[in-house]
């Protein structure tokens, strides 16, 4: 779980790169509504797996980001 954790942050922190990365580009206002969606969705992803690892006494950072999978 704690892997699975790791993969959405990262994923959150690709979709905010993708934002920040196109910010001057000539893009419609949708495509950076949609990758804030991507971002609140992964960021319930995120929580629901941290609050998986707190009811089992554990938090994220615990554990080695790469080992588990």
């Amino acid at each position: 779980m704690h892997a699975i954790a790791h993969i959405e942050l990262n994923a959150i922190d690709l979709a905010w790169d993708i934002i920040a990365r196109f910010r001057n580009s000539d893009l419609p206002l949708a495509f950076y509504d949609d990758w804030v969606n991507v971002t609140n969705d992964e960021a319930k992803h995120f929580s629901m797996l941290t609050n998986y690892l707190n009811q089992n006494n554990a938090c994220y950072g615990d554990f080695p980001a790469h080992d588990s999978l």
